[in-house]
């Protein structure tokens, strides 16, 4: 066993099946600095957060804004009960939980057409969770899909701008 630092545990649901889910910790690599990441690094940190999850070995497209915009209006278009009353039960949360890996699963093109018509996009919804959520995987689905939600809020690391003019005094 080394001392090495450990970045936070990575998630794996490749295999939704299964009740207990796989966490691995990795060492971290060492930084170069206390303000700066490699290029390596800063790749690595966007990869993990663009494709954190996958459903059937399929990676899913992140919960972007114009994601969590089509889900909103479908929600509504449905009649669905107000979220926060659905992440508070688990089987309640399942329909959404649904709509939401279907969403990521699929691009905007695939979805973009269907927009317009909520019922219809509810029905290809339906159908393809028929055939890629049985009935044993949906407490796995609502699972992913919590995770998904909750990293839909979470900050991504930038670097800010620097407002200092070259030979400008730093102002300490």
């Amino acid at each position: 066993m080394t001392n090495e630092p450990l970045e936070a545990p990575v998630v794996h649901l490749d295999r939704p099946e299964e009740s207990i889910t796989q966490v691995d910790f990795a060492p971290k690599a060492p930084h170069t600095s206390q303000h700066e990441d490699s290029s390596a690094e800063q790749t690595a940190r966007q990869g993990a957060f663009d494709s954190e999850f996958e459903w059937h070995g399929k990676r899913l497209h992140p919960f972007s804004s114009s994601r969590e915009a089509l889900f909103s209006q479908l929600r509504l278009s449905m009649g669905a009960p107000e979220l926060q009353r659905c992440l508070d039960d688990l089987d309640g949360f399942f329909a959404d939980a649904a709509r939401m890996i279907w969403i990521c699963s699929h691009t905007n093109e695939d979805w973009g057409v269907l927009r317009c018509s909520p019922s219809d996009l509810q029905n290809t919804i339906d159908n393809w969770c028929d055939e890629n959520i049985q009935p044993y995987e949906t407490s796995a689905a609502t699972l992913l899909a919590y995770k998904i939600y909750a990293a839909s809020f979470r900050n991504q690391h930038t670097s800010a701008p620097s407002t200092r003019k070259e030979g400008a005094d730093s102002g300490n």
